[in-house]
């Protein structure tokens, strides 16, 4: 929607497309790779502030892959351009499944271990690789992508289900209409990112981290996030949380 809201002569809401871009963070493995981590989200979230500027408001942030850096910069962009924005992501990997079992990435993970060691062979490694990655989506499993997307709905930003509905499912596109939906609602409430991502919120996302055991990465996105919402989130912050927040651990026993 073009840049004509808040009390200006309004137009029909049109969809805009804009694309920013990002590296695959795996090829900088042998280099400082947390690093390049904070470079990235801070060329994507640049690349979005300048497409967003003096065009698009209001924003539903949509990313096709769900990539962590991605959702963090998209959000670092709309909190910096302070537009109304709601983040629905392309969401999480479907399991596979591998010598009858059902699987995961971490799978594959033991399985390059298991191919250097000798114990399996190159066909049971690609079978490993396809049979764990089956579809589209962020890598199955409590990873950066996923944690982001989970907290992404605790600190309000997204709507109920951005985190575990999958990639594949119907309900992922009803999802994207909700969204639609709920950023018109917030025009008309001249609600936008920072009216909704605080430090309560940003608060009660690092309790969803603690409790649900995300990756240690939200300790480099939350932290990204909230310093564009001119507040100061460090390790010590998060460890008197983590303190005081309980740490909920299903175990499943594979008979």
């Amino acid at each position: 929607m073009r840049a004509n809201l808040f009390g200006r002569k309004r137009k029909i809401p049109e969809n805009i497309n804009f694309q920013g871009f990002l590296f695959g963070k795996e090829i900088f493995m042998k280099l400082n790779y947390k690093r390049t981590t904070l470079i990235g989200l801070a060329f994507l979230s640049i690349s979005a502030f300048w497409q967003m500027y003096d065009n698009v408001i209001p924003l539903v942030l949509k990313t096709t892959f769900g990539m962590d850096e991605a959702l963090a910069g998209m959000v670092m962009a709309a909190v910096r351009m302070n537009v109304p924005a709601i983040v629905c992501s392309g969401g999480p990997m479907l399991a596979g499944t591998y010598n009858g079992e059902e699987v995961i990435l971490s799978k594959l993970f033991e399985a390059v271990g298991a191919y250097k060691a000798g114990m399996i062979d190159e066909c049971k490694l690609e079978e490993c690789e396809t049979g764990a990655c089956p579809g589209c989506g962020s890598c199955a499993g409590m990873y950066t992508a996923n944690s982001m997307n989970c907290l992404c709905e605790a600190v309000g930003i997204a709507l109920p289900g951005n985190g575990t509905i999958p990639a594949v499912s119907s309900k992922r596109t009803m999802l994207a209409k909700y969204a639609g939906m709920a950023i018109m609602n917030l025009v008309e409430k001249g609600i936008t990112a920072r009216d909704i991502i605080n430090e309560k919120s940003l608060t009660n996302a690092l309790a969803c981290d603690m409790a649900l055991g995300c990756s240690t990465n939200s300790m480099l996105h939350l932290p990204a996030i909230a310093h564009e919402c001119g507040i100061d989130i460090d390790l010590d912050i998060a460890n008197d949380i983590s303190r005081n927040s309980r740490h909920h651990l299903i175990l499943v026993q594979i008979l």
